[in-house]
Protein backbone atom coordinates (compact mmCIF):
# COMPACT_ATOMS: atom_id res chain seq x y z
CA UNK A 1 0.00 0.00 0.00
CA UNK A 2 1.09 3.21 -0.10
CA UNK A 3 2.75 5.32 2.57
CA UNK A 4 0.54 7.69 2.46
CA UNK A 5 -2.06 4.77 3.97
CA UNK A 6 -0.49 3.27 6.44
CA UNK A 7 0.62 6.33 8.06
CA UNK A 8 -2.94 7.53 7.63
CA UNK A 9 -3.99 4.34 9.42
CA UNK A 10 -1.88 5.24 12.25
CA UNK A 11 0.35 1.96 11.98
CA UNK A 12 3.90 1.79 13.07
CA UNK A 13 6.18 2.96 10.27
CA UNK A 14 9.69 3.75 11.75
CA UNK A 15 11.69 0.76 9.72
CA UNK A 16 9.88 2.23 6.33
CA UNK A 17 10.64 5.54 7.19
CA UNK A 18 14.44 4.57 7.79
CA UNK A 19 14.55 2.85 4.38
CA UNK A 20 13.57 5.88 3.06
CA UNK A 21 16.29 8.08 4.80
CA UNK A 22 19.19 5.58 3.52
CA UNK A 23 17.52 5.19 0.11
CA UNK A 24 18.18 9.03 -0.26
CA UNK A 25 21.37 8.96 1.62
CA UNK A 26 22.23 6.64 -0.78
CA UNK A 27 21.79 8.11 -4.26
CA UNK A 28 22.64 11.66 -2.95
CA UNK A 29 26.07 10.27 -2.05
CA UNK A 30 26.00 7.78 -4.56
CA UNK A 31 25.73 10.32 -7.67
CA UNK A 32 26.97 13.15 -6.38
CA UNK A 33 29.39 15.57 -8.15
CA UNK A 34 32.71 14.27 -8.65
CA UNK A 35 31.38 10.74 -7.69
CA UNK A 36 32.11 8.26 -10.86
CA UNK A 37 29.34 8.55 -13.43
CA UNK A 38 27.67 11.80 -11.82
CA UNK A 39 28.84 13.85 -14.76
CA UNK A 40 27.01 11.39 -17.60
CA UNK A 41 23.83 11.42 -14.66
CA UNK A 42 24.26 14.95 -14.80
CA UNK A 43 23.50 15.29 -18.50
CA UNK A 44 21.40 12.05 -19.30
CA UNK A 45 19.27 13.10 -16.11
CA UNK A 46 18.28 16.61 -17.63
CA UNK A 47 14.23 17.07 -16.85
CA UNK A 48 13.50 20.89 -17.93
CA UNK A 49 10.59 19.81 -18.62
CA UNK A 50 9.34 18.63 -15.18
CA UNK A 51 11.87 20.93 -13.40
CA UNK A 52 9.29 23.84 -14.65
CA UNK A 53 6.86 22.30 -13.50
CA UNK A 54 7.87 22.15 -10.12
CA UNK A 55 9.47 25.08 -10.41
CA UNK A 56 5.65 26.83 -10.73
CA UNK A 57 3.60 24.87 -8.93
CA UNK A 58 5.95 24.96 -5.56
CA UNK A 59 7.31 28.51 -5.99
CA UNK A 60 5.84 30.40 -7.86
CA UNK A 61 2.04 30.08 -8.79
CA UNK A 62 1.03 29.73 -5.05
CA UNK A 63 2.38 33.35 -4.19
CA UNK A 64 0.77 34.42 -7.50
CA UNK A 65 -3.40 35.91 -6.24
CA UNK A 66 -4.32 35.79 -9.69
CA UNK A 67 -3.36 32.52 -10.75
CA UNK A 68 -6.42 30.09 -11.17
CA UNK A 69 -4.71 27.06 -10.14
CA UNK A 70 -4.77 28.45 -6.04
CA UNK A 71 -7.96 26.69 -4.65
CA UNK A 72 -7.72 26.98 -0.50
CA UNK A 73 -10.70 27.24 2.52
CA UNK A 74 -11.59 30.64 2.75
CA UNK A 75 -10.82 30.09 6.47
CA UNK A 76 -7.18 31.14 5.50
CA UNK A 77 -7.74 33.87 2.87
CA UNK A 78 -6.15 36.39 5.14
CA UNK A 79 -3.37 34.64 6.08
CA UNK A 80 -2.42 33.43 2.04
CA UNK A 81 -3.15 37.16 0.78
CA UNK A 82 -0.58 38.27 3.47
CA UNK A 83 1.62 35.83 2.34
CA UNK A 84 1.49 36.73 -1.11
CA UNK A 85 1.82 40.79 -0.12
CA UNK A 86 5.12 39.83 1.89
CA UNK A 87 8.10 40.90 0.13
CA UNK A 88 10.62 39.58 2.15
CA UNK A 89 9.23 36.08 2.26
CA UNK A 90 8.58 36.13 -1.82
CA UNK A 91 11.94 36.80 -2.36
CA UNK A 92 13.01 33.62 0.19
CA UNK A 93 10.65 31.82 -1.94
CA UNK A 94 12.33 33.02 -4.82
CA UNK A 95 16.02 32.25 -3.65
CA UNK A 96 14.85 28.78 -3.23
CA UNK A 97 13.30 28.55 -6.82
CA UNK A 98 16.68 29.17 -8.12
CA UNK A 99 18.58 27.06 -6.09
CA UNK A 100 16.19 24.37 -6.80
CA UNK A 101 16.66 24.95 -10.98
CA UNK A 102 20.12 25.57 -10.48
CA UNK A 103 21.80 23.37 -7.84
CA UNK A 104 23.24 20.39 -9.70
CA UNK A 105 24.46 18.65 -7.07
CA UNK A 106 23.10 14.81 -7.63
CA UNK A 107 20.76 12.98 -8.22
CA UNK A 108 16.92 13.44 -6.90
CA UNK A 109 13.73 12.21 -6.97
CA UNK A 110 12.31 14.98 -7.72
CA UNK A 111 8.71 14.18 -6.35
CA UNK A 112 9.33 12.49 -2.97
CA UNK A 113 6.51 12.16 -0.24
CA UNK A 114 4.18 9.71 0.97
CA UNK A 115 2.24 9.18 -2.49
CA UNK A 116 5.91 7.60 -4.28
CA UNK A 117 6.44 5.51 -1.60
CA UNK A 118 4.62 1.99 -1.38
CA UNK A 119 5.23 -0.47 1.84
CA UNK A 120 3.96 -3.72 2.88
CA UNK A 121 1.06 -3.54 4.21
CA UNK A 122 2.08 -6.40 6.75
CA UNK A 123 4.42 -4.14 7.81
CA UNK A 124 7.41 -6.89 7.20
CA UNK A 125 9.48 -5.77 4.37
CA UNK A 126 11.22 -2.92 2.76
CA UNK A 127 10.08 0.60 1.30
CA UNK A 128 9.86 0.72 -2.21
CA UNK A 129 10.47 4.28 -4.01
CA UNK A 130 8.11 5.42 -7.10
CA UNK A 131 6.86 7.65 -9.57
CA UNK A 132 10.21 8.88 -10.10
CA UNK A 133 9.08 11.12 -13.37
CA UNK A 134 10.32 13.92 -11.93
CA UNK A 135 13.82 12.98 -11.24
CA UNK A 136 16.78 14.91 -12.06
CA UNK A 137 20.23 16.00 -11.05
CA UNK A 138 19.91 18.68 -8.60
CA UNK A 139 19.40 19.65 -4.99
CA UNK A 140 18.76 16.58 -2.65
CA UNK A 141 17.53 18.30 0.12
CA UNK A 142 14.31 19.34 -2.16
CA UNK A 143 13.40 15.50 -1.44
CA UNK A 144 14.22 15.33 2.36
CA UNK A 145 11.95 19.08 2.29
CA UNK A 146 9.08 17.69 0.92
CA UNK A 147 9.22 14.15 2.20
CA UNK A 148 9.24 15.91 6.24
CA UNK A 149 6.64 18.32 4.99
CA UNK A 150 4.07 15.28 4.04
CA UNK A 151 4.84 13.50 7.37
CA UNK A 152 3.93 16.75 9.22
CA UNK A 153 0.69 17.20 7.11
CA UNK A 154 0.16 13.10 7.99
CA UNK A 155 0.75 14.21 11.45
CA UNK A 156 -1.76 17.21 11.52
CA UNK A 157 -4.24 14.98 10.56
CA UNK A 158 -4.60 12.56 12.99
CA UNK A 159 -7.72 13.02 15.54
CA UNK A 160 -5.90 12.68 18.93
CA UNK A 161 -3.21 14.60 20.80
CA UNK A 162 -0.85 11.69 21.28
CA UNK A 163 -0.82 10.61 17.73
CA UNK A 164 -0.39 13.99 16.60
CA UNK A 165 2.64 14.50 19.12
CA UNK A 166 4.44 10.90 17.62
CA UNK A 167 3.47 11.98 14.44
CA UNK A 168 5.87 15.02 14.57
CA UNK A 169 8.65 12.81 16.33
CA UNK A 170 8.53 10.32 13.30
CA UNK A 171 8.96 13.61 11.19
CA UNK A 172 11.79 15.10 12.88
CA UNK A 173 13.22 11.49 13.72
CA UNK A 174 13.46 11.37 9.66
CA UNK A 175 15.25 14.20 9.05
CA UNK A 176 18.58 13.08 11.78
CA UNK A 177 18.38 9.50 10.20
CA UNK A 178 18.76 11.30 7.05
CA UNK A 179 22.02 12.72 8.19
CA UNK A 180 22.93 9.74 10.00
CA UNK A 181 23.19 7.21 7.30
CA UNK A 182 24.37 10.33 4.96
CA UNK A 183 27.26 10.02 7.33
CA UNK A 184 27.59 6.66 6.63
CA UNK A 185 27.57 7.18 3.18
CA UNK A 186 29.64 9.35 3.08
CA UNK A 187 32.29 7.73 5.24
CA UNK A 188 32.78 5.15 2.75
CA UNK A 189 33.63 6.70 -0.24
CA UNK A 190 36.64 9.07 0.90
CA UNK A 191 34.31 12.36 -0.07
CA UNK A 192 34.29 15.78 1.45
CA UNK A 193 31.13 15.31 4.55
CA UNK A 194 29.03 17.72 4.12
CA UNK A 195 27.82 20.18 6.74
CA UNK A 196 24.42 18.95 8.68
CA UNK A 197 23.56 22.50 9.43
CA UNK A 198 23.72 23.94 5.64
CA UNK A 199 21.92 21.24 4.84
CA UNK A 200 19.17 21.75 7.09
CA UNK A 201 18.32 24.97 6.48
CA UNK A 202 17.63 23.82 3.26
CA UNK A 203 15.23 20.96 4.23
CA UNK A 204 13.44 23.64 6.04
CA UNK A 205 13.48 25.89 3.43
CA UNK A 206 12.03 23.76 1.14
CA UNK A 207 9.67 21.71 3.79
CA UNK A 208 7.94 25.31 4.31
CA UNK A 209 7.39 25.78 0.16
CA UNK A 210 5.52 22.59 0.30
CA UNK A 211 3.77 23.22 2.96
CA UNK A 212 2.52 26.76 2.18
CA UNK A 213 1.89 25.69 -1.29
CA UNK A 214 -0.37 22.96 -0.65
CA UNK A 215 -2.52 24.72 2.20
CA UNK A 216 -2.67 27.88 -0.39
Amino acid sequence: ELLRETLARGAPCDVHLRDVARFMALTHVATRRGAADAERLEEEMANPAMCAITAAYVFAKPLDPSDATNRRSTAVEAEAAALCADERFGARVRELQSLFLGAGECLVHGDLHSGSIMVPRSGVGHARVIDAEFAHFGAPMFDVGTFFAHLVFSALAQSCEEALQHGLAGATGFCSQYLEELAVAQGTNGQQPLRAGGLLRRCWGFAGCELMRRVI
